[in-house]
């Protein structure tokens, strides 16, 4: 618990930790800029530039890295009193202590400014959101939690310390409320933030020297491992592309998939692309390719959602009887769980085509409205 909550006023602060959260703050940035009470955090000095190119004045940006000087010692604990399940708590402790230092400093200086809400995104409820919401708490800061991640109804779901959290629809909260026990007021339905970029996206020619006139495109998200459907589905997929030049396979490998997991045609085919992006270019590569295609095929993934904002039906492949992605609607994003499913959806929706975008939430102002008020 620290002294700085007795400073605590109503500023506003944004945490934005990578290239990536920039981007997907990009439209609450823009709404802020003129707000003298919204402050925005960043850990890296390269985005400090990024910010004040939105508009944010450099007075109200804070560049904020770890003090090593106030790293907290182990605890002392009786080893000999340790049982059963206690050992594996144990050894995360451990194994996370330099992780939750680290977190622990970078609150520390969040609160130092005088912050009474905080924004951050914590996809996966991981040791940093565990962290700083639990200082936050204790020192009667709100915070506020956007999200990238998928989310299944999984136990690190069930336990967060988030005053709000906001999810991307009534399926989601739904969910959420069901499966972890949420309650239903902390959970406020803002949409993705992706949406409003998504909304403004216009295409940037990444598949230009590609001929694609008159071709079918597939766009096939791979995924980390080598399970059934990943394997089944890629086996006819290059059967297909060998038997008909007309359709062309544009294959995303997940960004922690290993080498040796990529499944690749026996040939060399000239309508088989692995698509190449980093870091810095991920999202303007994915929406490029789904501006473009007319179908898509992932194995439970968020991208399913992001073909639907782009209007292209989407087919998630999972051996299982039930999605990991609660958003199938059998409209948009349809769940098959075995290869002749497969077959016979890939069919009926190459043969009605792509679906017109949709119009998509203004997610940016909600969150923006609910954070001033």
């Amino acid at each position: 618990k620290s002294d700085y909550q007795l400073n605590k006023s109503n500023y506003i602060g944004i945490l934005i930790r990578d290239e990536f959260q920039v981007t997907l703050y990009k439209y609450i940035l823009v709404q802020i800029k003129s707000n003298e009470n919204a402050v925005v955090f960043v850990l890296h000095s390269e985005l400090i530039k990024m910010v004040e190119n939105l508009g944010i004045p450099i007075h109200r940006i804070f560049f904020i890295k770890h003090n090593l000087n106030h790293d907290f010692q182990f605890p002392v604990l009786n080893l000999f009193k340790i049982k059963n399940q206690e050992w594996f708590i144990f050894n995360e402790i451990i194994n996370t202590w330099k992780e939750i230092n680290y977190w622990v400093s970078i609150s520390e200086q969040m609160l130092s400014k005088g912050i009474g809400k905080l924004l951050i995104n914590e996809g996966e409820n991981g040791t940093k959101g565990a962290v700083v919401s639990e200082i936050m708490k204790v020192n009667n800061i709100l915070t506020y939690n956007t999200m990238n991640g998928m989310k299944s109804g999984q136990v690190q779901d069930a336990f967060v310390n988030f005053n709000y959290w906001f999810v991307w629809g009534d399926g989601m909260k739904k969910m959420l409320i069901d499966k972890c026990h949420l309650p239903e007021q902390m959970l406020l339905n803002a949409g993705h933030l992706m949406e409003d970029e998504i909304a403004h996206y216009e295409y940037q020619n990444s598949f230009s020297e590609l001929n694609l006139v008159d071709k079918t495109i597939i766009s096939l998200f791979s995924v980390r491992g080598k399970r059934e459907e990943k394997i089944d589905a890629f086996q006819y997929l290059y059967q297909l592309a060998e038997q008909n030049p007309q359709i062309q396979l544009l294959i995303r490998k997940h960004p922690s998939e290993k080498e040796e997991d990529l499944i690749k045609p026996i040939n060399i085919l000239d309508n088989v692309i692995f698509v190449e992006y980093k870091a810095s270019n991920s999202k303007e590569t994915l929406y490029d390719q789904l501006s473009i295609s007319d179908l898509s095929i992932c194995f439970g993934s968020t991208v399913a959602l992001e073909s639907k904002w782009f209007g292209v039906p989407c087919i998630t492949f999972e051996k299982r009887d039930e999605s990991l992605i609660y958003l199938t609607d059998n409209e948009t994003i349809f769940h098959v769980k075995d290869l002749e499913q497969m077959i016979q959806k890939f069919t009926e929706l190459l043969s009605i085509g792509k679906n017109k975008k949709p119009k998509l939430n203004k997610v940016a102002n909600y969150i923006v409205e609910t954070l001033l008020n």
